[in-house]
């Protein structure tokens, strides 16, 4: 028998179902050996993460909010209403209205009477109010414009 090669005869069924395992032993289950043994170490990277951007959007949300709160009070401040008693002199009302018409911060000035400003309040808060005339100074909204 020398010289005469004898070839082994697997049979076909057999080969593929060692290669399957194979495959799925050193593929498959060493991956998830190995997920499971570096959970270990990522969980903590993993939670210091998530804490972290939970408490970014937080933060972003309480700045938005406060944002939005400042304009909606800046929007509200922006009428200034200045009571002038009855018995200011003609002279000195007219003074004051021309000084705030050339002010460039002022948008426009308004005169309200007495009865036009009472008329939106009940009587209890007109008769606390002081017997003036009232000038209502609009402010331009140039810091709250959107």
């Amino acid at each position: 028998m020398a010289g005469i090669v004898v070839k082994g005869h697997f049979p076909r069924r057999r080969m593929v179902q060692v290669i399957g395992t194979n495959i799925f032993r050193y593929i498959f289950r060493g991956a998830a050996r190995n997920w499971v043994r570096n959970m270990g170490s990522t969980a903590p990277a993993l939670g210091s993460m998530t804490l972290l951007l939970f408490l970014s959007g937080v933060i972003g949300l309480s700045g938005f909010a406060l944002y939005n709160l400042e304009q909606v009070e800046a929007g509200q401040a922006s009428v200034l209403h200045v009571y002038i008693r009855d018995s200011a002199a003609s002279i000195d009302v007219d003074a004051l209205w021309d000084r705030l018409a050339q002010d460039r911060r002022v948008a426009s000035v308004t005169l309200t009477t007495k009865r036009r400003r009472s008329s939106g309040r009940s009587a209890s808060q007109a008769c606390r109010s002081s017997p003036t005339r009232a000038r209502a100074i609009r402010f331009p909204r140039a810091s709250t414009c959107r």
